[in-house]
């Protein structure tokens, strides 16, 4: 305000008398503002010069980071990439230095600069944002500093875990102050108010610095925190309860839980793998859990047993409920429960190549590993006749295999880190651990396969639940539909469109939930059967469900003949410790070689549609299924006819008011359109 009265004092001294001015602002007031402009014009003067050599500088620290991206970026052997790399990020931080010392001086005037059209919050943001840069980079060199070691393409911490964690562990200290400066650069980027900042700021901030500083942090942590999830300190060794979920059957978590383990893990050491049936695992001497009402009306199961864990979306739930019915059996407690799929021992399988397997006449590798598998389950007559038969000794086998080759150090663990950390963005790997260093990362980065809606945004999951006694979710294709009806912003209207096909080949006129005639080869894996799915659709809390379109099911298709007129519940998710959901659940079978079609219509609550200087946002987050590889989805948003769309997805499809994304759920995907009248 005093720079404004100033500004006008000067350019119209003529037209303001003396009086005037003493009458309104008075004559202290007078002094003060004419003092103040002539500050500030002697700064301006000077700082003509200074912003050159501000503006040479900033150019010369632009310059470096271009070529430390370019570096990063370029196809090149891991240790040149490094070695240029870090040379490099010295030379951008003593450019940065260099160009920090310029601006201190300047920096107590940046708060006082918040009007400048457009680069105002930039200046006001100016002294965290030289923090952020400054602790950012201090971290990035300690880090070069500490693990140029794994760099050397001869080093056996590259393909010798235990040689990894030795090395982690001997590093502890180093690792800890690096994470407390990293800790300065990130409270210095909460203080920064980026709807504050230019376009240019925002987008440089939202899209290259915090990613970078996300890759750090979880990258640090992991270092931190590996030598003990993998039994090398201290506190020594850890235990671990291992699920394997079977897709073909699909269950909320992945798939239906075939087999049990625990794994012990000591120095990086592994021992106690012995894997079993799941349906060995009930101590009937126990009280068990009441099940859910669905599980007893569609699956005759009156109580939770451990085969059944996983009945519930929210894996953190699935976990604990099974490390608890686990302990009926095995009374030492675990210190994590880690779940995986059958596709994932098939991806694991392209990094480490064939495996050989006892009494297995060829290799079995990601070609076949799952024909393989689904074999093993049928016993021969010589098994059939055998008392001690293990149903999942197949399991063991592969697992002892894998294992073995992984340790052998033939694979490079950079490769393997880089499936595994695959496998934990598609779901088909779900972690649970008791540190709380890695319970944090884990939700970070949503690994922990819990059900995570978005404030304030639209949300939308649709789970499937195999109640069918059977594998038929191998040959069961499923897409999304997704109309989001914004013509009214303040009374948005979703239909979603669920299609389930069954390419099951036709074998009966009706379907039959229990007392099912199999065919001769798939008495042990039927695949080859209609498809019984508990569907549940999960939305933000206080959607409101305006109509629907669920299944009639005859009631002879269903094991308890109960009567199934077709209706869609309200799911009370605080069983699943879910917050900020709201779910839906019905019931449904498919026929061999059909297709079925269930429709939704929702009242979305009006808190998905946000205003902001841009315009209007509407956002979306569908979370993936674990278990499922990659359904597709169209989302379709329909506009008012005064609107523009100022901002949406590449590759989406826009005519007139309408526009039109395609993709599927090979991840969580996050959609975000910004419109505007």
């Amino acid at each position: 305000m005093i720079s404004v009265v100033a500004k006008k004092t000067f350019v119209r001294g003529q037209k303001i008398t003396k009086d005037h001015v003493l009458k309104n602002i008075g004559k202290w007031q007078v002094a003060l503002v004419m003092a103040t402009f002539f500050i500030l014009l002697i700064l301006a003067i000077l700082s003509v010069f200074k912003g050159l050599r501000i503006y040479s500088l900033a150019s010369v620290v632009d310059e470096d980071a271009s070529t430390v991206q370019k570096i990063i970026q370029a196809p090149a052997p891991r240790l040149e990439k490094f070695t240029n790399s870090f040379i490099a990020v010295l030379t951008l931080k003593k450019d940065f230095a260099a160009l920090k010392d310029e601006i201190q001086p300047f920096l107590w005037m940046s708060p006082l600069l918040k009007w400048v059209p457009i680069y105002g919050g930039d200046l006001a943001a100016m002294d965290d944002l030289i923090a952020v840069a400054d602790a950012l980079l201090s971290s990035i060199d300690m880090s070069y500093q500490v693990f140029a070691p794994l760099a050397d393409e001869g080093n056996p911490f590259l393909t010798n875990p235990a040689e990894l964690i030795k090395f982690l562990k001997d590093h502890q200290s180093r690792i800890v102050a690096i994470q407390q400066v990293f800790t300065q650069a990130e409270t210095a980027r909460a203080r920064i108010k980026i709807e504050n900042l230019s376009p240019e700021l925002r987008n440089l901030l939202l899209d290259k610095v915090d990613p970078l500083m996300m890759s750090m942090k979880n990258g640090l942590a992991m270092a931190a925190e590996f030598p003990r999830v993998m039994g090398a300190t201290d506190e020594g060794a850890k235990t671990y309860l291992l699920l394997v979920q079977n897709e073909d059957e699909l269950r909320p978590t992945g798939g239906f839980i075939t087999a049990a383990s625990v794994i012990r893990i000591q120095d990086g050491g592994i021992s106690n793998l012995n894997f079993v049936d799941s349906g060995g695992l009930d101590n009937w001497n126990k009280l068990y859990p009441a099940a859910p009402w669905q599980l007893s009306e569609y699956m005759n199961s009156q109580v939770i047993v451990f085969r059944d864990s996983n009945w519930f979306t929210n894996y953190p739930t699935t976990a604990a409920y099974a490390e608890y019915l686990y302990s009926y059996t095995n009374e030492n407690p675990v210190d994590g429960v880690i779940a995986f799929d059958q596709h994932f021992l098939v991806e694991m399988l392209k990094v480490v190549g064939p495996i050989s397997l006892e009494d297995v006449p060829y290799p079995v590798d990601a070609s076949n590993v799952t024909q393989y598998m689904r074999a093993s389950k049928i016993r021969s007559e010589q098994e059939l006749s055998s008392s001690d038969w293990n149903y999942k000794a197949f399991l063991n086998k592969i697992a002892y295999a894998l294992i073995n080759k992984m340790f052998s150090g033939d694979i490079q663990w950079e490769s393997i880190s880089a499936e595994l950390l695959r496998a934990l963005n598609e779901r088909h790997l779900l972690l649970q651990m008791d540190n709380p260093a890695m319970t944090a990362l884990l939700a970070d980065n949503h690994w922990d396969g819990a059900v995570r809606p978005k404030n304030d945004s639209d949300f939308l999951m649709v789970v499937d639940t195999n109640v069918g006694y059977n594998k038929t979710n191998a040959v069961v294709e499923s897409s999304l539909i997704y109309n989001i009806d914004l013509t009214n912003p303040s009374s948005p209207i979703a239909t979603l469109t669920v299609i389930h096909k069954n390419n099951a080949a036709q074998t009966a006129a009706s379907c039959e939930q229990w007392n099912k005639i199999r065919l001769d080869n798939e008495k042990g894996y039927p695949i080859t059967d209609c498809y019984w799915n508990f569907l549940r659709v999960y939305t933000p809390k206080g959607t409101q469900l305006i109509s629907a379109t669920p299944q009639s099911v005859p009631e002879d298709w269903m094991m308890l003949k109960q009567q199934s007129t077709g209706q869609v519940d309200l799911l009370n998710e605080y069983e699943e410790h879910i917050d900020l959901v709201q779910g839906f659940g019905t019931m449904q079978v498919v026929p061999n070689s059909t297709s079925l079609a269930v429709n939704f219509v929702f009242a979305l609550p009006s808190n998905v549609i946000k205003t902001s200087p841009a315009g209007m946002i509407y956002e979306l987050k569908v979370q993936k299924q674990p278990g499922t590889q990659a359904v597709s989805i169209a989302i379709h948003v329909q506009l008012a006819n005064n609107v523009s769309i100022n901002s949406a997805p590449p590759g989406s499809i826009i005519q007139g008011y309408n526009l039109l994304y395609e993709t599927d759920l090979r991840n969580d995907l996050e959609f975000k359109i910004v419109f505007s009248n």
